[in-house]
């Protein structure tokens, strides 16, 4: 066999190979599949516990999680910065870490209309602090209030 012909049967055969593999994954069927978390525990009666379950999956810089919550009263929580997860190196003014607390927010506050409740966030309740140091005061208060008239975010994903 010469050289061509050998190239163009092997480039033949991969690309055959290539599509009939890519084909055989198209399916008009969504399969459901398991991402190992199947949502806040049944046992919780605590709402703030199921909504800290669906708020904990945002996305943050370098998956650092870096949050602390403070239970006030029964419908109130405080969001802080978790000081022991900060990246001075890469984030010297905590730019990246603030994003992570607005996700973790916008997360809460969905998973809240799913549920029946309007999460109603003030931001820096204890006053705001320089981007050179992080204070200990909360970044958000987080009020609960249960409404028949909360719509669900089209956002919200069951996992059921």
């Amino acid at each position: 066999m010469d050289r061509r012909r050998f190239i163009r049967v092997v480039g033949l055969g991969v690309a055959t190979a290539t599509l009939s593999s890519t084909l055989s994954g198209c399916s008009a069927e969504v399969e459901k599949v398991d991402y190992g978390w199947s949502g806040p525990s049944s046992e919780a009666s605590d709402i703030r516990l199921t909504l800290l379950a669906y708020a904990i999956l945002a996305p943050n810089p370098h998956n650092k999680q870096p949050w602390l919550i403070k239970f006030n009263d029964q419908n109130s929580m405080d969001l802080f910065v978790d000081q022991t997860r900060l990246l001075p190196e890469t984030d010297p003014i905590a730019r990246q870490i603030h994003i992570g607390q607005g996700c973790f927010l916008e997360n809460l506050s969905i998973a809240a209309s799913h549920y029946g409740y309007q999460a109603e966030i003030e931001y820096f309740p204890l006053g705001e602090y320089s981007n050179t140091v992080i204070e200990n005061k909360p970044v958000a208060r987080i009020l609960l209030t249960q409404s028949a008239l909360v719509q669900e975010d089209p956002l919200f994903i069951s996992n059921s």
